[in-house]
């Protein structure tokens, strides 16, 4: 063997020296990296961390724009086209996207909802935080609207924007929320809120009923195995805001889920047969706004678990309970509307869509009494 020189040593020795600084740099990197993460996000430590992290396959930017009226009961079409857009881009390509919300002139609290449960999704599978581009080209009401609902607080924008909110008398927004659990404290916290804005003591148990429902509904029968094992699910998650106007006294409360939706998840709750009989007895189709009345009206526990509660009839009792009053449910293809006249004889209406709204969306509207007239509602 040659001896080496002294210059080839030296050489070696610096190559080391580089490699093993190399290594010890990215080693820090990464611990500043996951300390950070830790801190800003525990939640993608705790609940996320059995779910691989999704990865995008190309790198150039798809820029896509909201349409102007973002609103499923006025604008559902389109509403739902930019949904099925941004998910073949977030989903099926993998491509990074950046949401253009300057066309945006008018929103409301349900349509806002799923599009706030869309960008949480996408921020939690690909584990950043998005920034909220060029704020100062958003139409002012639609900016101030979503800052009041807490969209910048709950997708944890790096450029959360600091502006003096003025109070509104025509209407206040319920800041949006999101769980894996079923969660009395936010049925709780959503009542006191309620009262504090309404000015009366709310605590009637049929909105807690209504609420704590929709939630095991999500976790227990919207995600199913399949959804579990995706990587491009969160299992369990629901997402909840309201929105009260005081001059009118009405209450909006909607809640959603990103799950299989009511028409696909009937069959494991009440039984294929159960539910082509009961639409063969009314002489009804089999579509998906049908067989959303089937489950309002069948209001058995998918479980068979009496903890489990009642189902989409609790839901309807919450209307029943502040008549004049409405629940709404989009799921799939299909739509139901339960409304309730002055004397609380309520009434269905159902309507199907060509396009399709991942999971469910339920909503409440209510009218509230005045303080003078009721001093608290039990």
């Amino acid at each position: 063997m040659r001896k080496l020189s002294h210059d080839a040593k030296l050489y070696n020795i610096l190559r080391s020296a580089k490699s093993w600084k190399r290594k010890v740099v990215s080693r820090n990197k990464r611990l500043i990296k996951s300390r950070i993460q830790s801190r800003v996000r525990p939640e993608a430590a705790r609940s996320d961390i059995n779910r691989p992290q999704v990865r995008y396959r190309k790198k150039k930017v798809r820029y896509i724009s909201l349409p102007s009226i973002l609103s499923l009961r006025h604008n559902y079409k389109e509403v739902v086209e930019f949904l099925d857009e941004f998910h073949s881009l977030i989903l099926s390509d993998r491509r990074k996207v950046h949401v253009d919300f300057n066309k945006v002139r008018a929103i409301s609290s349900g349509a806002s909802l799923v599009l706030v449960a869309e960008l949480d999704r996408w921020r939690k599978l690909y584990n950043f935080r998005p920034a909220a581009p060029y704020l100062e080209k958003w139409d002012e009401g639609v900016r101030r609207s979503f800052e009041q609902m807490g969209l910048f607080e709950i997708l944890e924008v790096v450029n959360t924007p600091t502006y003096n909110l003025e109070a509104s008398d025509e209407r206040t927004f319920i800041k949006y929320s999101t769980g894996q659990r079923v969660l009395g404290e936010s049925a709780k916290k959503l009542k006191e809120v309620v009262s504090d804005l309404a000015e009366i003591e709310f605590m009637n148990k049929s909105m807690y009923d209504a609420i704590v429902e929709a939630m095991q509904n999500a976790i227990h029968h919207a995600y199913n195995e399949e959804t579990k094992r995706s990587s491009i699910k969160l299992d369990s998650h629901w997402w909840m805001s309201g929105v009260f106007f005081g001059r009118d006294r009405r209450l909006h409360i909607s809640f959603y889920d990103l799950g299989v939706g009511i028409p696909s998840a009937l069959p494991a709750r009440f039984g294929v047969e159960a539910i082509q009989e009961f639409l063969a007895g009314l002489g009804w189709a089999s579509t998906d706004a049908n067989k959303i009345y089937a489950a309002m009206e069948l209001g058995r526990s998918g479980t068979g678990q009496k903890h489990r509660g009642k189902g989409l009839p609790q839901m309807r009792d919450f209307v029943d309970k502040f008549s004049p009053g409405s629940l709404r449910i989009i799921s799939g293809h299909g739509e139901l509307c339960y409304d309730s006249d002055e004397n609380g004889v309520g009434a269905y209406r159902r309507t199907t869509h060509a396009r399709p709204l991942e999971g469910t969306l339920i909503q409440w509207d209510i009218q509230l009494p005045s303080p003078q007239s009721q001093g608290s509602l039990i």
